[in-house]
């Protein structure tokens, strides 16, 4: 096997497990506390108002530019889905595509930016 594949195959598993990752990681300082359920104890779990928000435009940036490029090479990616099941549910779960997934977090992204926009405008800066 040539070097460029392998080194491709071992960076993009890097870059595709550190998602997992971060995810998880996330998950565990928020879900191991009570309340998890509660937006404002994910705010104070996970120190939103104290850190600097540098490393997070670069996590965003970097997130969009992964998945634009893991996209342009998955060409029937929009239908592919995973079954969620809760433990207390019956049946099989529900269904969840990529596309919700995405439609989800460009939402997220709108909303989010939005209100940015007006903090800033609020605060003329």
């Amino acid at each position: 096997m040539p070097k460029r594949p392998r080194v491709a195959l071992k960076v993009n598993d890097l870059a595709s497990s550190l998602t997992f990752y971060v995810d998880w990681l996330g998950l565990q300082l928020v879900e191991s506390q009570p309340n998890a359920d509660d937006q404002a104890h994910w705010v104070e779990a996970l120190a939103y108002n104290q850190r600097a928000i540098e490393p997070s435009l670069a996590l965003i940036k970097a997130t969009r530019w992964h998945l634009a490029h893991l996209f342009q090479h998955i060409h029937d990616h929009w239908d592919r889905y995973v079954l969620l099941k809760f433990a207390t549910e019956e049946g099989e779960g529900h269904k969840v595509t990529v596309g919700q997934l995405l439609d989800g977090m460009n939402w997220h992204l709108a909303d989010h930016c939005a209100e940015i926009r007006e903090t800033r405008r609020i605060h003329s800066r």
